[in-house]
């Protein structure tokens, strides 16, 4: 079985892309979903509330606001956080790849492969790329965030020119029209290359 990484930045649109591959019959792992549901399992609460210094456990329950508001913007409460889900994410991503090892390849829908060098742990890269403009606006829609928010989020990801240069695919989704043919593209090569 192949592993595959499909990743892009925030709005380019990895989880509609994501879908798309479902529809074929890949089995797809999404990273970002998998991570959000470690802060409501127990053990992953205690890990955190043992190893993160910042004030993120209120009655048992990790303080997702807080979180929110301080993750990107504090580097050492940041590190500490990915210290606990990070492999909790990847022991999930492990069980999945064992359910699935009679599938030909398996996409694994992950926000920050290139920002967490993980290039390495997969047979080929699947970036997702689109106009910023297009970005922002999926994004305003989607998380109702403010455009100053999506840019600065858009200025701490990987540049569309280094996953130009890493990726073994790129696919541009500017528009519907032209995504599904490329992603059939990518699917057909992916089924049936060794």
């Amino acid at each position: 079985m192949k592993k595959v990484v499909l990743t892009g930045g925030i709005g380019s649109g990895k989880s509609t892309v994501a879908k798309i591959f479902e529809s074929f019959g890949v089995p797809v792992f999404y990273a970002d979903q998998v991570a959000k549901a470690q802060y409501f399992e127990p053990n992953v609460i205690l890990k955190l509330s043992q190893e993160v210094t910042a004030p993120i456990i209120i009655e048992g329950k990790v303080d997702l606001s807080y979180l929110k508001s301080h993750l990107f913007t504090n580097p050492i409460l940041k590190k500490q956080v990915e210290a606990v889900i990070h492999p909790a994410v990847a022991d999930q991503y492990r069980l999945f790849c064992d359910r699935n090892q009679s599938a030909s390849y398996t996409i694994n829908e992950m926000a920050l492969a290139f920002e967490n060098n993980r290039q390495g742990d997969f047979d080929y890269i699947i970036s997702v790329l689109a106009d910023e403009e297009t970005r922002i606006e999926r994004v305003i829609r989607r998380d109702q965030m403010s455009r100053q928010e999506i840019l600065d989020r858009i200025a701490l990801q990987t540049s569309d020119d280094i996953r130009l240069s890493q990726s073994s695919f790129i696919i541009y989704n500017n528009n519907l029209t032209e995504l599904y043919g490329q992603i059939e593209k990518i699917h057909k090569f992916l089924q049936f290359s060794q």
